[in-house]
């Protein structure tokens, strides 16, 4: 039994389904993810047979008992199998669901579990990184952190227009703490560059740690920044 479904079952206002065992079991995964209708499709489909076979038995049954006892238990048995998938087809729709909301909740558990380690409850560092994953996917922004890296002797094989950020391909946009999880989720499966040949020669997606670097160069900068203000904001004072 899977995980998914031993814990569907242990909830005390779920109805437990007991159709036959060996077909819930076939059918568990379909159902988590697709609900009644693939299951809804071989109910019809087990329908149409029996009736088939009742014609047939009707047409030739009496030619043969031995015909007419096999066709009977055939059409007996599918009629049995289709009351199960009933069944079955109404369960599948409160599994899949249960198996939504269930899945939600573990990715809001494990995104927060992400955006927890990394931001912490500091907003402005949070809404920092927001705004350079969004600079980072305007022209502007592929520019300045490709011209970063080759300036650090990396993928100087590449022109600067082919070198894209590893977030790129995943994210159009990242407005919260939520999607901003998930894009550093995203961006920490690529561990190392991708590289390829494009139209215009090599190209490459960078690495996760090259964004990591980037993120400790902009906070530099913009410490850097913050302190020149505030230096100029106090000679102004003392004048």
């Amino acid at each position: 039994m899977s995980d998914y479904l031993a814990r569907y079952q242990s909830q005390p206002r779920r109805g437990r389904c007991t159709a036959d065992p060996a077909l819930l079991e076939r059918w568990e995964w379909k159902a988590r993810w697709e609900g009644a209708a693939p299951i809804k499709r071989e109910l019809a489909a087990a329908r149409r047979r029996a009736t088939e076979l009742r014609k047939t038995r009707e047409e030739f049954g009496d030619s043969r008992p031995e015909l007419d006892l096999a066709l009977r238990a055939a059409a007996s048995g599918l009629d049995n199998l289709a009351r199960d998938l009933a069944e079955l087809a109404t369960w599948a729709r409160d599994y899949k669901i249960w198996c939504d909301l269930e899945r939600g909740r573990e990715e809001d558990k494990q995104l927060e579990a992400i955006a927890a380690k990394r931001w912490g409850d500091d907003v402005a560092t949070l809404q920092a990184e927001i705004d350079l994953i969004g600079e980072l996917r305007t022209p502007e922004g592929q520019a300045a952190f490709a011209g970063w890296l080759h300036a650090h002797g990396k993928y100087r094989e590449c022109q600067l227009t082919e070198i894209d950020h590893p977030l790129l391909p995943h994210y159009a946009a990242v407005t919260d703490r939520r999607s901003a999880a998930a894009a550093v989720r995203a961006g920490q499966e690529a561990a190392r560059p991708h590289r390829w040949e494009g139209v215009r020669g090599p190209h490459v997606s960078a690495a996760w740690t090259d964004h990591e670097n980037y993120v400790a160069y902009r906070k530099k900068l913009a410490a850097t920044a913050a302190s020149v203000v505030a230096s100029v904001a106090s000679s102004q004072r003392l004048a």
